[in-house]
């Protein structure tokens, strides 16, 4: 955690001083009557601003005032430290019927000479706007930086704003975001930059491998039925299952609440030799519900699952999967009154081994100590957003990785007094990742030109992985069985129930 929030506070600041010459740059002023030499007692107010190009060559003014256009003479920006007076060295043109200095004024474009620039970055520049009672000035505004990057309370926000901070004229709509949010409360930004952050589009990935994971323990669990069929044949079986939990939240990244609900249908063939391989076909839809209101992301998985089971002593039993999923994201962006939507497509696959050694004890009980390996990527496609305007986040092609390794121990006890072939299957496991799960990738907002990093946070590299599974025979060639795990970290948990049931010919 700590490396990538020094990651992304680095990389952000570095973005702001790369950018800094090369993007555009918003300024603004607030003008009173107590700015003015000497000071004006005076009710009115404004607000000015200037956008500086990317070149430093060109700069747009707009200025809103409530000063009465009745007694309005006219406008300028003068040059002049605070507490100077200085002269004009820009005015502002009248319109017709009105004097110049109206509100509203602008947009106006100033062809800005490179020793302005310098004294508008030095505050040597400000707005004034004169009136009858007050000709040498009724309002006045030193024209200062307007940046969001003072109200970044983490390192996510961070990004965001210094990205923003320099990208002013490129887009009518993002200026009007800048403008807006420049003359909002330190709060209120902070939580715009919080909504405009990607704290939401990890779950994409995180749900698309979750869910192949979720496939390969069908597909376990199936095997661990199977190979106690007494006859080799062909079979058929069936499952279905919810998965439900949560993840905790962290910086730039939304706690939400998992749910899920899998089906798998397949075949396979057993032989008199204990070995059994088969093919399934699998699909679910899962749900991330992010905390607060903020979200949610929903991903369709269909996939092709093969599996292979074989031998007795030492039962080894390989899973390979490959999926393709749809991916749909709502965003709330409430502090702009908007909704961000996304919709793309991805590609997922799996690859999962297991090793287990049954050892008989008590008759028809066994203890069979495992070691597992598993494996999953989800490719997504480049990310847009539409509904959300300006605030739409556009992202490219990422992937997802997910590795871990297992070790741990299953307990089979048959249930003789329950009658009826009833077995009993125990479970309990350590599994440790062997990715963080971290991530980071650019992406931007739709207007900006310049990319800041996201982060898809890591996870617990260690979980605690447990298991029950009741099975019994509902007929001579048909089992169903019911089953629970649970895989607990400390920062987030998933609970899986499954039913079962098979067939053999």
């Amino acid at each position: 955690m700590t490396r990538i929030c020094t990651l992304l506070t680095a990389v952000s600041a570095a973005t702001l001083i790369a950018a800094d010459a090369q993007a555009g740059t918003l300024w603004m002023g607030t003008l009173t009557g107590a700015q003015e030499v000497p000071p004006v007692a005076v009710p009115f107010t404004g607000t000015g601003f200037l956008i500086l190009n990317t070149a430093e060559t060109s700069a747009v003014i707009t200025v809103t005032h409530n000063v009465p256009a009745a007694i309005v003479v006219n406008g300028h920006v003068h040059r002049g430290v605070v507490g100077v007076n200085g002269p004009v060295i820009f005015g502002f043109p009248s319109s017709p019927g009105a004097p110049a200095g109206v509100s509203p004024v602008g947009p106006l474009t100033w062809a800005i000479p490179t020793a302005e620039v310098a004294n508008l970055k030095a505050q040597g520049l400000y707005f004034n706007i004169h009136s009858q009672p007050n000709p040498g000035g009724v309002i006045r505004g030193q024209i200062v930086r307007a940046l969001l990057a003072p109200s970044a309370t983490n390192a996510s926000q961070l990004a965001v704003a210094n990205a923003l901070d320099v990208s002013a004229g490129f887009s009518t709509e993002l200026d009007q975001l800048l403008m807006a949010q420049a003359v909002g409360t330190a709060a209120g930004r902070s939580q715009a930059l919080e909504e405009l952050s990607g704290r939401t589009i990890y779950a994409q990935g995180r749900q698309a491998v979750e869910t192949m994971v979720d496939f390969q323990e069908t597909i376990f669990g199936h095997t661990d039925d199977v190979t106690r069929r007494p006859a080799a044949g062909i079979g058929l079986f069936a499952a279905a299952g919810e998965t439900f939990g949560k993840r905790d939240a962290e910086v730039g990244q939304s706690g939400s609440k998992i749910s899920r609900t899998t089906f798998m249908a397949g075949v396979d063939l057993a032989s008199g030799e204990d070995l059994t391989g088969g093919l399934a076909i699998a699909y679910a839809t899962g749900k991330d519900k992010f905390r607060g209101g903020v979200g949610e992301t929903e991903v369709e998985t269909t996939s092709v699952q093969a599996f292979v089971s074989a031998g007795q002593g030492v039962v080894f039993t390989g899973v390979a999967g490959y999926g393709w999923s749809n991916l749909d994201t709502r965003r709330s962006l409430a502090s702009l009154g908007r909704t961000a939507t996304s919709s793309q497509d991805g590609k997922v696959w799996s690859l999962a081994a297991r090793v287990a050694a049954p050892m008989a004890f008590g008759g028809d009980s066994s203890l069979a100590p495992y070691a597992q390996i598993d494996m999953q990527r989800a490719t997504i496609d480049a990310y847009s957003e539409t509904g959300a305007g300006v605030a739409g986040l556009v992202a490219p092609k990422r992937k997802q990785d997910s590795s871990a390794v297992e070790a741990g121990a299953t307990l089979t006890l048959p249930l003789a007094a329950a009658g009826g072939g009833l077995t009993a299957r125990l479970r309990a496991g350590y599994r440790y990742r062997l990715d963080d799960g971290g991530d980071d990738f650019a992406v931007s907002l739709a207007g900006s030109p310049v990319a800041f990093l996201t982060s898809v946070q890591s996870q617990s590299r260690s979980a605690a992985h447990i298991g029950a599974a009741l099975s019994g025979n509902l007929a001579t060639n048909l089992t169903a069985s019911a089953s629970y795990r649970g895989l607990l970290s400390k920062d987030s948990n998933a609970h899986a129930v499954q039913a079962r049931v098979a067939l053999a010919f």
